[in-house]
């Protein structure tokens, strides 16, 4: 007699494949880890990375524990590249760490890949923001830079100061932008909510135009309405009583005496016509 059935049922086959699943789900699996040590590749060429960067523009200083790769402006550090012999590196614009994860597809590991990274770095110039917007800034804040907030109450751009010169960055400015544009794409989009911001500024503090209907004017502005009606016929007499004496000198001067019987018909003629 075998010691295992060779038919079974159906009800117990449905057993059998649940007490093997349990039995499986019961075994200790090996854990699968993958280290990968971050080991400084020691094969990198820094005298052709060097010279590579100083023909794109860098500067270029070595230190003991670090190198890095500047772009100079006007005596001032616009961004530089900053390798550890570590094997990190850190990026930053006018001071600041900025993630580089956009800007670069690759890893910098290698001597081939740091001379394109720096290539793709040396065609970019710093996002300058927007820096035309000073009237807007102060409305805001008429002493201090100004703070522009979203809807959900949270800091969207700050007004800041560039040499010398106010400017108003969004706080996820990219800031850096390609050598032929003026901003990066972040700013340029908030350029329009800036100039939203200048019309209704304007359209706040406008004075009521003459040609509005008066039925649509609350009592202050009715009263702006004569003021400046007022101020509008005071200049146009000015203006008619200016071109009178100009047409009196003109005349003086330039007119062509005419004897008596030429000037009255010349009278008579313009009262006929």
């Amino acid at each position: 007699m075998p010691s295992h059935p060779r038919y079974i049922c159906g009800s117990c086959k449905m057993k059998l494949i649940r007490w093997r699943k349990n039995l499986n789900n019961r075994k200790v699996k090996p854990i699968n880890i993958n280290v990968n040590d971050q080991i400084p590749n020691t094969e990198i060429n820094w005298e052709q990375i060097q010279q590579h960067a100083v023909n794109l523009g860098f500067t270029f200083i070595n230190e003991s524990s670090r190198r890095y790769f500047m772009k100079i402006d006007d005596g001032e550090v616009q961004f530089s590249m900053q390798f550890d012999n570590n094997g990190e590196h850190t990026l930053k614009v006018l001071g600041q760490v900025v993630n580089d994860q956009s800007l670069f597809s690759f890893p910098l590991t290698s001597t081939k890949n740091i001379t394109e990274g720096l290539a793709i770095l040396g065609s970019k110039k710093v996002c300058m923001g927007n820096a035309d917007f000073e009237d807007v800034c102060r409305n805001r804040n008429a002493e201090n830079l100004a703070t522009f907030v979203n809807a959900e109450g949270e800091i969207s751009a700050l007004e800041e100061l560039n040499k010398n010169m106010k400017l108003v960055r969004i706080v996820n400015c990219l800031r850096l932008c390609a050598a032929s544009e003026d901003r990066c794409n972040v700013c340029l989009l908030y350029r329009t909510f800036l100039y939203m911001c200048r019309t209704r500024l304007r359209s706040a503090t406008s004075k009521p135009k003459l040609t509005h209907r008066l039925d649509y004017m609350n009592p202050n502005m009715l009263r702006e309405r004569c003021l400046n009606s007022r101020d509008e016929i005071r200049g146009l007499k000015r203006r008619v009583d200016v071109l009178g004496e100009q047409i009196q000198t003109d005349c003086n001067k330039n007119g062509i005496e005419l004897e008596d019987g030429l000037s009255s018909s010349f009278v008579k003629i313009m009262q006929d016509n």
